[in-house]
């Protein structure tokens, strides 16, 4: 039913919440004025260690 598959959301939400340290490359706060407003990795310029970009103050995206 909906009801059980809104929970089973909910305790995925929950556990990508609570281990998120351990998935996320980069602390979500450490900025890298060297690799300020990247691209993507897909995108011409942009590398692996960074994979969503970065924001204008070197902050990795997916991390954030």
């Amino acid at each position: 039913s909906i009801a059980v598959v809104a929970m089973w959301l909910m305790i995925i939400l929950i556990m990508t919440s609570i281990f998120s340290p351990w998935f996320m490359p980069h602390s979500p706060l450490a900025q890298d004025p060297e690799s300020k407003l990247l691209p993507p990795y897909w995108a011409e310029g942009g590398n692996i260690n960074n994979v969503l970009a970065t924001d204008d103050l070197g902050r990795d995206t997916l991390s954030r």
